[in-house]
């Protein structure tokens, strides 16, 4: 079939290899630019056991595996801070990948508030008493809170799995009506 003497399936064949070819070159370049030297950081930083780059929309997600014992806010900094080095504004979230078990969700549930609160309201000692007294009550083998200026890390363990969330503080704590 022709169209004014071009021949349609051959400008249709053409149009095809010359747009799988941009796409093709544009996947290779942002492999080589952005995802192998973000690969590199992440593999640098002590913790990291592997990560898993996940593009939505716009953004990329960081799916971060970190072995047992990290030091979680400074892997998390770390991370963050390579991330947006080299993604900026395409920078989605960061995950901390875990292995949890419906009992840690459960169990995360019933002290999630007492860890808003605590981020909220900077009142960490009282936060950790409460914390202490339902880990007690709870079947967990062990659980750690850590807390920076950003936010704050939770880990729970037990025997068969354990979870890691993070929690958000605000810029500045909100002073309670008590004092």
């Amino acid at each position: 079939m022709t169209f004014r003497g071009y021949k349609l399936h051959v400008v249709l064949i053409a149009f095809v290899v010359c747009l799988g070819t941009a796409l093709g070159v544009q996947r290779l370049v942002y492999g080589q630019r952005v995802v192998e030297p973000l690969e590199r950081a992440f593999a640098a930083i002590p913790g990291v056991v592997e990560v898993v780059l996940e593009p939505r929309g716009g953004e990329t997600d960081i799916v971060l595996h970190v072995e047992p014992g990290a030091e979680l806010p400074r892997v998390y900094r770390e991370a963050e801070a390579a991330a947006r080095a080299r993604l900026g504004d395409r920078l989605g979230k960061i995950v901390l990948a875990d292995q949890r078990t419906p009992a840690l969700v459960d169990a995360f549930y019933k002290m999630h508030l007492t860890l808003h609160e605590g981020a909220a309201t900077g009142r960490f000692t009282e936060m950790a008493e409460q914390l202490d007294a339902m880990a007690a009550e709870l079947s967990l083998t062990d659980y750690r809170v850590f807390v920076d200026d950003e936010r704050v890390y939770v880990l729970l363990v037990s025997d068969d799995g354990y979870l890691y969330e993070t929690v958000a503080r605000p810029a500045a704590p909100v002073r309670g009506s008590g004092g």
